[in-house]
């Protein structure tokens, strides 16, 4: 037990008064993520997503909000020009970036990927280390050349 604090094991690993080992949130937004099981780790990504990307469209539904402001002008001068499409987009229609995402989360966050097998196993830390040497060099390429 590190002496900095009562219940504190280091600067990345808390421990509860039940023992139980917590992450600090500027190590992790969800506190309990180490007693986890990887079903639940991705039921609750997918409900913090959703909840994250709900704020944020309820702030853009706000007449404050630059955006909002942007693309309500945006509608007035399309009103005024005829053939301007800008008011017949679809996706500028009230609730449809909401249902887009919604729809796009689901079908991203249902993919077999997220529970198979090897995921769920590095998850689970059943692994040696040139196994995990193989993932991290794969996954490593695989983030760079999605990223580019």
């Amino acid at each position: 037990m590190n002496s900095r604090a009562p219940g504190r094991f280091s600067d990345l690993l808390d421990i509860d008064g039940a023992g139980r080992p917590r992450l600090p949130a500027s190590v992790h937004p969800i506190a309990e993520l180490l007693e986890m099981d990887a079903e639940q780790v991705l039921s609750r990504f997918k409900h913090d997503q959703i909840n994250d990307f709900e704020q944020v469209i309820h702030e853009l539904e706000d007449p404050h909000n630059p955006l909002f402001r942007m693309f309500d002008e945006l509608r007035t001068i399309a009103a005024r020009e005829p053939g301007n499409r800008f008011g017949s987009v679809a996706l500028f229609q009230p609730g449809a970036l909401r249902e887009m995402f919604l729809d796009l989360h689901e079908h991203v966050m249902s993919h077999p990927v997220w529970r198979h097998p090897f995921f769920v196993r590095m998850f689970e830390g059943r692994f040696n280390q040139q196994q995990l040497e193989r993932f991290v060099l794969n996954y490593f390429n695989q983030v760079k050349n999605t990223r580019q």
